[in-house]
């Protein structure tokens, strides 16, 4: 009997090591799975960080493009009154006035004139026309410093060089 009951012992020692040895297997696989999902976890995040990062640029870049169409299109609104300059009876009214003043006239006393019939135009508009064609409206610069006088003239009856 004491045989027996040792060697009922022993089967449930080892029976006990057995199943400590099987916890311990099972233990180190869930610790393994474990930190395989830490690992997942970990790369998911990076993942998603770079998500973001990559969306934040491209909202930046959106952004950007937006503000650089609302800037073209205030060009395009610029150049549509340099376009009503050029392609309206301007050109006419510019040479008339200065025909009339052989003396020339100065770009506000220009303006005013022009202002008059094309009220959308600015002097600066003014001033681009009369700079766009050099030979028929010359440009005449006198005196210094503070007595400086600048005042177009017509050189449309002008001998051409």
């Amino acid at each position: 009997g004491d045989s027996g009951g040792a060697g009922g012992v022993l089967c449930t020692e080892d029976e006990a090591a057995a199943a400590r040895l099987a916890l311990q297997e099972e233990c180190d696989s869930l610790r393994c799975q474990l930190e395989a999902y830490r690992n997942e976890a970990q790369l998911l995040k990076a993942e998603q960080e770079q998500r973001d990062q990559q969306l934040r640029l491209l909202q930046q870049a959106l952004q950007g493009l937006q503000q650089q169409r609302a800037r073209d299109i205030q060009e395009m609104e610029k150049t549509d009154v340099a376009s009503v300059v050029l392609s309206s009876s301007c050109p006419g009214l510019v040479s008339m006035f200065l025909h009339l003043h052989p003396d020339g006239a100065s770009l506000d006393y220009l303006w005013s004139y022009v202002h008059t019939r094309e009220p959308a135009l600015q002097p600066c508009d003014v001033e681009v026309l009369l700079s766009k064609f050099p030979t028929l409206f010359p440009l005449e610069v006198t005196g210094v410093g503070a007595t400086l006088e600048r005042r177009w003239k017509f050189g449309g009856f002008a001998p051409s060089l």
